[in-house]
């Protein structure tokens, strides 16, 4: 057996595992956003991670948006008066 660890292997598995305990946190805190399969509309996608998908987003979210090519408008903005911007 090749193994890149110094140490043997343990005699007992059972007794080597990692067993989750009450101080660990109620939820993960990593997402994988590349796992969610996009919402389609016209022009692109959106993927969105919020607390609707991800639990310990309470007061965050993030979204991947592609806008696909001339998939997006502009809208021209025109002041009447310049001078008070």
């Amino acid at each position: 057996m090749i193994s890149i660890l110094a140490n043997p292997p343990p005699e007992d598995i059972n007794k080597d595992i990692i067993v989750p305990n009450s101080a660990d946190p109620e939820y993960v805190f990593t997402y994988p956003l590349s796992t969610i399969e996009p919402t389609k509309y016209e022009g692109g996608t959106v993927k969105i991670a919020d607390s609707r998908n991800f639990k310990a987003a309470k007061n965050i979210a993030v979204a991947e948006v592609f806008v696909e090519v001339g998939g997006m408008r502009y809208t021209l903005v025109i002041l009447a008066d310049m001078h008070r911007c």
